[in-house]
């Protein structure tokens, strides 16, 4: 059973775009948080990819055209980071503002998965507007389940994404809700 724990969302107010005005997005590779326990568990690198692409899958449905993750990951391997360690991975708002420079687009969101323990898991992402340095969030959501509960929880933390990206409702690409 689905049980969110957390759901916190910023108050600071995205500008619209004009009517029917849809811009990409990037969105990074989400990286293994920490939690601070000292015998946490890392999510796996399959379950922050696959959270990754439903989340972008999710966002796009409400606001916009998402940078192929592919793409994302080839310009941010050229930047210097992958994520295969915590030590090389983007997770702050100046790397990611660097990224999508490369990708030429206006926002980039980046983020963590943590797993404080086998049924305790929590997604937050911010976004960080790449002309200006400005970051809005984070935004968080947190689980009580396993991962299949953590993969239903996110469209309500997408649904705040999408919304914090200001996209007007004659710029949804999908009028199908998430």
């Amino acid at each position: 059973m689905l049980v969110p724990a957390t759901f916190l969302v910023a108050s600071a107010g995205a500008s619209a775009l004009p009517s029917g005005v849809c811009e990409r997005f990037a969105l990074l590779p989400l990286v293994a948080g920490d939690t601070g326990l000292p015998y946490a568990i890392d999510p796996s690198s399959a379950e922050r990819r696959a959270l990754g692409e439903r989340l972008g899958e999710l966002i796009a449905r409400r606001s916009g055209p998402v940078v192929d993750p592919a793409r994302v990951e080839r310009v941010s391997e050229s930047e210097g980071y992958g994520s295969s360690s915590r030590r090389d991975v983007c997770d702050d708002a100046a790397c990611a503002r660097r990224i999508g420079q490369q990708l030429g687009v206006r926002t980039v969101i980046y983020g963590s998965v943590t797993r404080a323990m086998a049924l305790i898991w929590g997604t937050d992402v911010s976004l960080v507007d790449v002309a200006t340095g400005t970051v809005r969030g984070p935004y968080q959501v947190g689980y009580k389940g396993d991962y299949l509960s953590l993969m239903e929880g996110l469209p309500a933390l997408a649904q705040a994404v999408a919304n914090q990206l200001g996209r007007s409702s004659g710029c949804t690409a999908n009028a199908r809700g998430i």
